[in-house]
């Protein structure tokens, strides 16, 4: 059995062909086996797509294996502790952007994250403003984990932390905590542009180094928030520097065509069609191909990502915008009904 060509389809009949958390559970267990079978979970196998919030670390064939081959029962989820004491927050109007931010601080974008067709986590990003000595910084906050059922065989709980510069919009300090199935990172960089480095530390590994940075180097959570700010026109192509697992990479990023993207909660949303590719784990999946679908609006949100896996295919998609504004997000319909909801 190829790792790189496997197929799973899940055998599945009468009432059982629906996506319910039994047949779910059912299809997820029996993906285990056959490749506890086999033998064919390398840690490669673990998909890390780009979002327009940050990582999306939904890790099913490696670790779901190793789950169910332990049975130890997974841990509870919680929320890691930073590594660095949090930056006390202020409140919005305290401030005005400069310059002007795509998006109103404050805004909270909610992700359903599903393998094939069956829901597998959530994916949740918020925006606010904190403090740092005497200046004014933008926090963005990263959180995914997984559900229920995925969590009894393979448990997720991740969370990125970053503090931007709300004027350069250059990151000054992002933090890293990895929580999937055993597998484990906390992280911790601080970004120095006046002498063009940035120092990276890990808290599990008891490591640190020094590594070169150019004036536009960003990591991923930050650089995904400045590319709302960036026009996305079709068939264009655009080059950066991210920097991701304390190195730097060049990411290249073809936009294509305008294409329709239908979302449950909005309805039929124009979006454009883009297509990153970059030669280094942690962004991009190596073994399968990955696309985003932009909204053509002011705030350009990612509205869907699908990724290629050996078993299928992983797909992430906006279920709900909430948080301050007067826009087509915060006053549609469904959207104020569910505004007062904060994370799943």
């Amino acid at each position: 059995m190829s790792c790189g060509k496997a197929v799973f389809v899940p055998r599945m009949t009468g009432a059982d062909s629906v996506a319910s958390p039994y047949a779910a559970q059912t299809a997820i267990k029996e993906f285990a086996l056959i490749f506890l079978k086999e033998k064919a979970y390398p840690a490669a196998m673990r998909l890390r797509c780009p979002t327009a919030c940050g990582f999306v670390a939904i890790g099913i064939p490696a670790a779901v294996a190793a789950a169910t081959a332990s049975r130890v029962s997974p841990e509870p989820l919680t929320v890691p502790t930073p590594l660095a004491p949090a930056l006390p927050a202020t409140t919005a109007a305290s401030y005005t952007p400069t310059p002007r931010l795509p998006f109103p601080v404050g805004e909270e974008l909610h992700y359903h994250v599903f393998w094939s067709k069956f829901f597998v986590g959530r994916v949740t990003v918020l925006s606010t403003w904190a403090t740092e000595g005497d200046r004014r910084v933008l926090k963005v906050v990263y959180w995914a984990r997984s559900n229920e059922t995925l969590s009894q065989v393979y448990p997720v709980n991740d969370m990125a932390v970053v503090w931007i510069d709300p004027t350069t919009f250059l990151p000054l300090r992002c933090e890293l905590h990895l929580s999937e199935g055993k597998f484990r990172r906390r992280e911790t960089t601080e970004f120095d542009y006046a002498q063009g480095v940035a120092f990276w530390r890990s808290a599990l590994k008891n490591k640190s180094r020094t590594f070169p940075i150019d004036r536009e180097t960003r990591d991923l959570l930050t650089f995904l928030y400045f590319m709302r700010q960036q026009r996305l026109e079709p068939n264009t192509c655009l080059q950066r520097t991210v920097m991701t697992d304390d190195k730097t990479y060049v990411v290249h990023i073809a936009v294509k065509n305008v294409e329709t993207v239908m979302l449950p909660r909005y309805g039929p949303m124009p979006c454009v069609r883009v297509e990153p590719t970059a030669e280094f784990e942690g962004l991009f999946v190596r073994t399968g191909k990955v696309v985003l679908w932009v909204t053509r609006d002011p705030r350009a949100l990612c509205s869907r990502i699908e990724a290629d896996v050996p078993i299928g295919t992983v797909r992430v998609v906006l279920s709900r915008v909430c948080g301050p504004g007067e826009d087509f997000w915060i006053r549609h319909p469904k959207a104020r009904s569910a505004g007062a909801a904060r994370v799943d």
